[in-house]
């Protein structure tokens, strides 16, 4: 489903899961093994993109610029 950007207003507007055991906070027994889980994952992620860089193409910068976005956004995002 296209959406109309417009109507737009915080990454979780976009990023959205039709999941009927979505989680809409964290749980409040998240420990820091589920945090090093979640990191590790995304270290795989990150090394299974192939280092490779030509001019105007990093794949791995294009991955980790993404992140730190989307990690800023939910930052300037926060609603109480």
């Amino acid at each position: 489903m296209r959406r109309n950007l417009a109507d737009v207003s915080y990454p979780s507007d976009i990023l959205t899961c039709s999941s009927a055991n979505k989680v809409l906070k964290t749980v409040e027994d998240f420990s820091f093994e589920d945090y090093e889980s979640i990191a590790e994952g995304i270290i795989e992620l990150y090394e299974d993109i192939p280092n490779v860089v030509s001019d105007n193409s990093n794949p791995r910068a294009d991955f980790v610029g993404c992140l730190i976005r989307l990690a800023g956004h939910a930052l300037m995002d926060f609603r109480y």
